[in-house]
């Protein structure tokens, strides 16, 4: 009997480790990690940074990856097939609130809206990862082709602003002019269109968001703060 009772003892105590291990594994998992990497097809130091990107995002399944490619390298002899203004104003609205002045470059990485780096050092990158402040999930759902459903957590009290991407998941591009002359790239996530910013307090709600023209492969929410750019939250979803 002593020994049976010793026995259950011993199986309770290994499954309840077992047990706090696996919560602690989903746990992690469900806080996502947001890299914005800020590129461009004519800027010779970006594939480096774009390569770095792909293999991140195939490593960390709950990093929420975009490329948003910019548009002040395009007067060269080539014209990136990805630039979009909004791009680069998302990218000198974050030179601002990080404290950067009006100075921005490529390629550049932020993650969670809060730390910047040169996107092509891994070693940052990782850094900047285990070190990311949590950020909540943002849950996604289809409601029909030109919208999606959004169930939004409960934050601090504050203002944020809700953005909502539309992303083509993967791109090859031959270069055949300018730095990166003669070069095939590919790219993860990169940015087809940005919807105009919804305020939003920080209360759990469910929105209905209609999706920008272009939305392409699949959809990104983030809430932001409205003070100084940190992500609070994010979701992801594809439309294929």
């Amino acid at each position: 009997m002593t020994r049976n009772i010793l026995l259950l003892a011993l199986l309770m105590g290994v499954f309840g480790v077992w047990g706090q291990s696996v919560k602690a594994q989903k746990d992690t998992g469900q806080h996502p990690v947001v890299i914005e990497l800020f590129t461009s097809q004519s800027c010779s130091s970006c594939p480096a940074a774009d390569k770095v990107l792909g293999e991140l995002v195939r490593e960390n399944k709950n990093i929420i990856a975009l490329s948003c490619h910019v548009t002040y390298w395009d007067h060269l002899s080539w014209k990136d097939t990805l630039s979009k203004p909004e791009c680069t104003q998302r990218q000198y609205d974050y030179a601002e609130a990080l404290g950067n002045g009006r100075r921005v470059y490529t390629p550049q990485m932020v993650v969670n809206g809060t730390e910047n780096f040169v996107g092509s050092s891994r070693s940052k990158a990782k850094k900047a990862l285990s070190g990311a402040h949590k950020i909540l999930p943002i849950s996604l759902s289809h409601l029909d082709e030109r919208t999606v459903n959004v169930q939004l957590p409960t934050l601090p009290g504050g203002a944020y602003k809700l953005q909502i991407f539309g992303y083509k998941s993967n791109h090859q591009e031959d270069v055949k002019r300018g730095e990166n002359r003669g070069k095939h790239l590919r790219y993860t996530n990169s940015v087809t269109a940005i919807g105009t910013p919804q305020d939003w307090d920080g209360s759990a709600a469910e929105r209905a968001l209609s999706l920008p023209e272009s939305h392409r492969d699949g959809i990104t929410v983030l809430a932001q703060s409205l003070e100084n750019g940190a992500i609070f939250a994010a979701g992801q979803i594809s439309t294929q």
